[in-house]
């Protein structure tokens, strides 16, 4: 139970008259507060016993009420920290692991021999949705540091779906390209050649 409800509670029950019976209505509307009022006027209805009022533990109602109220909040508000913390802090976080693949090729043709060609740190899916030719290139090219020579320029402004992966080599890459029927892919040296 919010703070709020308690309080409009508490007041009501301190100050009867200042209330209408449609405001008290619609603040006993609330199962919690109702709840609520339902085990305060049953803790009062036990004091006012002939066993509680013959031991006159209490002086005055004003102050009971107060204590009262102060002992539930506590609860309630002890029963939800307890409850936010194992629920929402307690459980035990996953911290993400992080892989790295690294892809080394050789092309002894071209003298590029050993290098080892720099890749992302995290092998990672790019989706190439109703781009032309020339933009899936361009991208492959600058990630395996090739160039791109078309031998007709047309060729560049064919339009396909394509999803790169980039932790695969350039030749696994060309392959899957290859299978498109409108132009094929060679790796000459350092240049991916672009034909009909």
């Amino acid at each position: 139970m919010n703070e709020d409800k308690m309080k409009s509670l508490l007041d009501i029950i301190d100050h009867v008259e200042q209330f209408s019976d449609a405001e008290m209505e619609r603040v006993l509307r609330d199962k919690e507060t109702l709840a609520f009022y339902e085990t305060i006027v049953m803790v009062r209805q036990a004091l006012q016993s002939k066993e509680v009022r013959g031991k006159n533990l209490l002086l005055h109602q004003g102050f009971f009420w107060k204590a009262a109220s102060v002992i539930i909040i506590l609860f309630v508000v002890g029963a939800l920290g307890y409850a936010a913390f194992h629920f929402i802090g307690g459980q035990p976080r996953e911290e993400p692991t992080i892989t790295s693949t690294s892809v080394s090729n050789s092309y002894s043709e071209e003298g590029l021999a050993d290098k080892e060609m720099e890749k992302a740190p995290m092998a990672k899916t790019v989706l190439f949705e109703n781009k032309t030719l020339r933009e899936v290139l361009d991208n492959v090219s600058k990630a395996y540091k090739v160039k791109v020579k078309y031998e007709k320029v047309e060729i560049a402004n064919l339009r396909l779906y394509f999803n790169w992966d980039t932790s695969v080599d350039i030749h696994e890459v060309l392959n899957i390209l290859n299978s498109f029927d409108h132009f094929h892919l060679e790796l000459e040296g350092n240049t991916i050649v672009v034909s009909k």
